[in-house]
C-alpha cells in the first residue's frame, strides 16, 4: 500500500469542496437562464395565440410550430384508482389489468384511444380520471 500524505487528503477535499462551490454556482446561474428560457417560450406561445397561428418561420433564425394535446393525471386518491381500475377491468378484461402498470404515458393512451371511439364527445369521461387539461408546447427547428 503506498503512503498517503495529510497533504494529498487535504488537498483533494479542498479540490472536491471547491469543485462543489463552483458547481452550485454554475447550477443558480443555469437556472436563473432557464427561467428567463420558459418566460421567452410562454411569450411565443401567447403571441402565437393572439395571432392565431399555429406555426411562424423566423427568417434566418427558426421555424416554431405550437403542439397541443390533452392530458390526464393519474388518480390521486383510493377511490378514483379503485374507480379507474374497476374501468379498465370492465373494458379491457381482467386478463389484461394483471398484465400491464399504468403510468402516465399509458394512460395518456388509454384516454386517448377510448376518447376517440367515443361517439358523444361532450359526455366523455373514464371514472376516476380528472378531465383533461390542454397542454400547449413548441416544437423549435433552428435553422
Amino acid at each position: 500500500m503506498s503512503e498517503i500524505k495529510v497533504e494529498q487528503i487535504t488537498t483533494a477535499i479542498e479540490e472536491m469542496v471547491n469543485a462543489e462551490k463552483q458547481y452550485l454556482e454554475a447550477k443558480k446561474v443555469s437556472s436563473s437562464f432557464h427561467n428567463v428560457y420558459e418566460e421567452k417560450y410562454a411569450i411565443v406561445i401567447d403571441l402565437l395565440e393572439q395571432a392565431g397561428m399555429d406555426k411562424f418561420s423566423a427568417p434566418g433564425i427558426a421555424d416554431v410550430t405550437k403542439i397541443k394535446k390533452l392530458k390526464v393525471t393519474t388518480p390521486k386518491d383510493s377511490v378514483a384508482k379503485t374507480q379507474f381500475f374497476g374501468w379498465l377491468s370492465h373494458k379491457y378484461g381482467d386478463d389484461w389489468i394483471n398484465e400491464v402498470s399504468v403510468n402516465y404515458a399509458t394512460l395518456n393512451r388509454i384516454y386517448n384511444e377510448a376518447f376517440a371511439d367515443c361517439d358523444d364527445k361532450s359526455l366523455f369521461s373514464i371514472p376516476g380520471i380528472d378531465a383533461p387539461t390542454l397542454d400547449t408546447s413548441l416544437h423549435v427547428s433552428r435553422k
